[in-house]
């Protein structure tokens, strides 16, 4: 395995069904699953799972976390399908 692709719901309808967790707790998690896997040796992809329900404030804190930490790459989900190429290419 070359690498790990890792996702995290956070828009506040799928946390809710999903996890349950704050923003805060899904950067804490976010930062032990990423340092576990640069440990490894192995390539990180992080992704907020519905990304268009989500806060912008948020997604842009939890990147701002992950980057940090040496994310190799980041992900932008369109979990519901409800994007359209501007709220896309403002992200």
């Amino acid at each position: 395995v070359a690498g790990v692709n890792v996702y995290m719901a956070t828009s506040p309808i799928l946390a809710q069904h999903s996890h349950g967790k704050a923003i805060d707790e899904i950067i804490k998690i976010a930062e032990k699953v990423i340092t576990y896997v640069k440990d490894a040796g192995k390539e990180i992809r992080f992704s907020c799972e519905d990304t268009f329900r989500s806060n912008l404030e948020d997604v842009l804190a939890i990147y701002t976390a992950v980057g940090k930490l040496g994310v190799d790459r980041v992900g932008i989900a369109d979990t519901v399908g409800i994007a359209t190429p501007l709220q896309v290419q403002d992200i």
